[in-house]
């Protein structure tokens, strides 16, 4: 096995003189960066090209699909995003529609306005103990095709004419799975292709108590961002493609649209040595960071205003032979390389949690949503670190039961950490489509005069980049309500843009609607 990353730093060390781009001709000029210049080429003989790859791409590709039980797979280093559009636009001519879980990433988004399709959401449930949202189910998606079905009028057989694709994001950014292999079933029985946006799985499968892989459980197209779980450079991932509901030739036509016609041989090779790793450790590092995770879950199982999510799963934990390991059923539900750590209830926020972890403890957590932190886990994390992370969430949970106990600074009694509604669970009506005010003319509105008004642009909480709003939506009063509160408890939303009035009482918001729309009476 010939691996790309060997290829190139033998190719570096040789006496070949570069006549060729990149500019930097593969030397080292002093800065950090430049260390990895030696490996860094184009396509030259004997590299093979990534869009008609024929040799040590294909072979490593090839290598890939062979590790993930995939029909074929594709190399991308333009990210998921990349691998997402090329799959909605590989499926958007079969039909006008897309059944589309509400909670998928902006790319998603981004892919329906290009192919001028119409989303029909599908809204997954809230877990009310967390305020997350929960998986789609398999129901919800053949009651959404029965709906459309008596909605439209047509004959059962004709939906798949109608609807090109079910997407769904599992694991969710809050690592709650769907019932991928059930949405499946549901969506080829009417002959409509699946679509399964995996980014923060690429690691499923490579132990037996890890979730499913999308790709064994039978979806047509799935898309894992390598780097996010596993080691390999920022902004790799992988497209597999398989079944035969879905053109592949139309697939590679897209991807030569969406991917650089300059790809990284540096992101290609750390690809190709990611899955070299996969192959050759086997479930030996995923093992170890499970029985880290049970630990670290088992030292914070009393605290008392700090709490991991799911409650259950040290109840679930069984004796194996290499230690403790979590329930395979608990598992199912819920993706474990991952910590969401919770202090709902305290009074306290998440925000608040992250910035104590960072400032005082120096660890830096994924994210901060309302009441409630995300630390992602891969194999190269340590002992050293799950045992910080331990006692630092032990500390915190002294201090805000100690800040309790002190008359007056009851944290609980504050302004709750939470919102009235959840975003995810929201449903706006739609006044355009995307593409209709994609080009239209836009202006400012300020946020508290943007009742009845058309959103011109995404509205959304990065991370993890889910809308709150989708240009072409009316905002309402519970919407402005909704965002106001985000915006008090300090999340960044994009798409609204704030601005200092000090002669007229402090702070302005503001939002980007369609011009001179007139309001609804």
């Amino acid at each position: 096995m010939n691996l790309l990353a060997e290829e190139l730093k033998r190719y570096g060390e040789s006496d070949f003189y570069p006549f060729h781009m990149p500019g930097h001709k593969r030397k080292e000029m002093g800065s950090p960066v430049s260390s990895v210049y030696p490996l860094d080429i184009t396509e030259i003989d004997g590299f093979d090209n990534l869009h008609h790859a024929e040799g040590i791409l294909k072979e490593a590709q090839e290598r890939a699909g062979k590790l993930y039980h995939s029909e074929k797979t594709y190399f991308l280093v333009n990210g998921s995003t990349c691998g997402l559009l090329t799959a909605i636009s590989a499926v958007a001519g079969r039909g006008s529609r897309i059944l589309v879980a509400r909670n998928c990433h902006k790319a998603v988004y981004h892919g329906i306005m290009l192919n001028h399709l119409q989303p029909e959401y599908l809204f997954p449930e809230l877990i009310e103990a967390y305020g997350i949202s929960g998986g789609i189910s398999a129901k919800q998606v053949e009651r959404s095709l029965q709906e459309l079905v008596q909605r439209e009028n047509i004959p059962e057989k004709e939906i798949s004419s109608m609807v090109c694709a079910v997407l769904v994001t599992s694991p969710s950014y809050d690592g709650i799975l769907s019932d991928v292999r059930g949405i499946c079933e549901a969506a080829h029985h009417y002959g409509i292709p699946v679509i399964v946006d995996q980014a923060h799985g690429a690691h499923f499968g490579f132990h037996r108590r890890l979730p499913e892989s999308a790709v064994t459980e039978g979806a047509d197209l799935v898309i894992h961002s390598v780097h996010k779980m596993l080691p390999a450079p920022t902004q790799t991932a992988l497209l597999h493609v398989n079944g035969k509901l879905v053109d592949p030739e139309l697939v590679q036509k897209y991807l030569a649209v969406y991917e650089t016609s300059s790809p990284s041989y540096l992101l290609m090779a750390g690809i190709d040595s990611c899955m070299a790793y996969l192959e050759k450790e086997g479930e030996a590092p995923f093992e170890r960071i499970l029985k880290y995770r049970q630990r670290l879950t088992e030292r914070c199982r009393d605290l008392k205003h700090i709490r991991i999510y799911p409650a259950d799963m040290t109840e679930h934990s069984v004796e194996g032979e290499a230690g403790l390991v979590m329930d395979e059923a608990v598992c199912r539900r819920q993706e474990p390389f991952r910590f969401l750590i919770s202090v709902r209830g305290s009074g306290c926020g998440g925000s608040f949690l992250m910035e104590q972890l960072r400032r005082k403890y120096h660890l830096e957590l994924e994210m901060a949503a309302y009441d409630y932190v995300i630390a992602l886990l891969s194999v190269m994390d340590d002992r050293e670190g799950f045992e910080r992370l331990a006692d630092a969430l032990r500390e915190i949970d002294l201090e805000i039961e100690r800040q309790m106990q002190e008359p007056g600074k009851n944290p609980a009694k504050e302004k709750p950490a939470s919102v009235s509604i959840f975003y995810q669970q929201y449903k706006p009506k739609q006044s355009y489509r995307m593409e209709e005010v994609f080009r239209a003319e836009t202006e400012e509105v300020l946020l508290g005069d943007s009742d009845r008004r058309t959103a011109a642009d995404f509205v959304m909480l990065y991370p993890p980049g889910i809308p709150v709003l989708v240009p072409g939506e009316e905002i309402d009063k519970t919407l402005i309500r909704m965002i106001r509160e985000y915006l008090e408890q300090g999340f960044d939303l994009q798409g609204i843009t704030h601005q200092n009035d000090m002669e007229n009482d402090g702070n302005h918001y503001k939002i980007c609607c369609v011009k001179e729309e007139s309001r609804r009476s």
